[in-house]
């Protein structure tokens, strides 16, 4: 237990002060935004080791002011028996305002799909979690030349979480996108974003999960990269 607990420690910490090296590798300017972001969250189980899940976010950007991203989550999640690991597969369907300079605002349909797996560990009352995701994106299919040429990402998300009792949490996270390009122009894959998470919960009930946040989301390898400062807000329901 104490060696599965510093590995993952160490993990975390090697991906945590990664950006340092990622940052000096981004010469742009970067655009710093304060951004207000809200989840709603919804499980069912169908069996012991089967969940059905649906999420959705709304993202206000350009310091708080406008609503420019909507997306809702569709998803199942199977539970391996007896082990510690997990896999999710998933729909994303994301409708985003796209603000490009002297062009008409729009907003553009993007289709997400990704298999991800996951590891979690309770420890006392720390839980360890690690996240790896294949991700694939699409965007524009019926009115772009590369509507119908997905994106690929891996991410990774590594969280510690630490309870103080049923109903109060608080947690830790750090996110990294690694950007797979198509063969042209670039073949060789990059770090593109950065996330980290500190974070609680409070359930006043099993069935109940309040989630409040503050995020850092470090965009980086672009030209004009963004540098946000997101306050967020959930709530979850298992039903």
């Amino acid at each position: 237990m104490k060696i599965a607990s510093s590995h993952f420690a160490f993990i975390f910490l090697l991906t945590f002060f990664s950006v340092f090296d990622c940052k000096s590798q981004s010469q742009s300017p970067s655009i710093k935004d304060a951004q207000l972001w809200e989840n709603f969250n919804v499980d069912k189980k169908l069996s012991r080791n089967i969940t059905a899940r649906f999420s959705h976010e709304g993202r206000f950007t350009n310091n708080d002011s406008r609503l420019t991203y909507l997306y809702g989550d569709f998803g199942m999640e199977y539970k391996f028996p007896r082990t510690h690991f997990s896999l999710t597969l998933d729909y994303v369907y994301i409708r985003k305002l796209n603000q490009k300079w002297q062009m008409p605002e729009y907003w553009d349909n993007r289709h997400q799909y990704y298999l991800a797996a996951m590891w979690s560990k309770k420890v006392s009352q720390f839980e360890f979690h690690d996240r790896q995701m294949l991700m694939g994106q699409v965007k524009d299919v019926y009115s772009s030349l590369s509507g119908k040429i997905p994106d690929w990402y891996l991410r990774n998300k590594v969280t510690i979480k630490y309870n103080f009792n049923f109903y109060w949490s608080v947690y830790a996270a750090e996110e990294l996108y690694w950007h797979i390009p198509a063969p042209a122009p670039d073949p060789s894959p990059h770090i593109d974003r950065m996330r980290y998470f500190i974070g609680g919960y409070f359930r006043p009930n099993k069935r109940s999960e309040f989630e409040i946040y503050y995020l850092i989301e470090q965009h980086m390898n672009v030209v004009n990269a963004n540098h946000n400062f997101i306050l967020g807000l959930g709530y979850g329901l298992s039903l």
